[in-house]
């Protein structure tokens, strides 16, 4: 499931939001080893999660014929309890990123 917005305000400014939901069933792909001991302890291959994300981008203007914006944006999970132990009590993350686009024909 997924659901998320763009709210513009004074022109060059955006915040966006967006809520996600999922099971996941490739957590530990990078350990095999983990998996399977995660999967005998829980008796779960795939585990429910969902993510909360808020962001703000200002456009920049940088070149002609491209749009460009600076923006960020911060998410923080919620897991199930059995993944804890891996993931922390409060797994979050931030990314910061330029936005490239051509500009719509003049």
């Amino acid at each position: 499931m997924l659901a998320e917005t763009v709210v513009p305000f004074r022109r060059r400014n955006f915040l966006t939001g967006r809520f996600e939901w999922s099971q996941r069933d490739e957590l530990f792909d990078n350990n095999p080893d983990l998996a399977e001991q995660v999967a005998q302890l829980t008796g779960q291959y795939a585990f429910n999660l969902s993510a909360f994300t808020g962001g703000y981008t200002r456009d920049v203007p940088l070149f002609r014929n491209v749009q460009t914006g600076i923006g960020a944006n911060a998410t923080a999970y919620v897991i199930e309890r059995a993944l804890t132990p891996y993931y922390g009590e409060h797994p979050w993350g931030v990314d910061v990123f330029i936005r490239v686009r051509l500009n719509p024909g003049d």
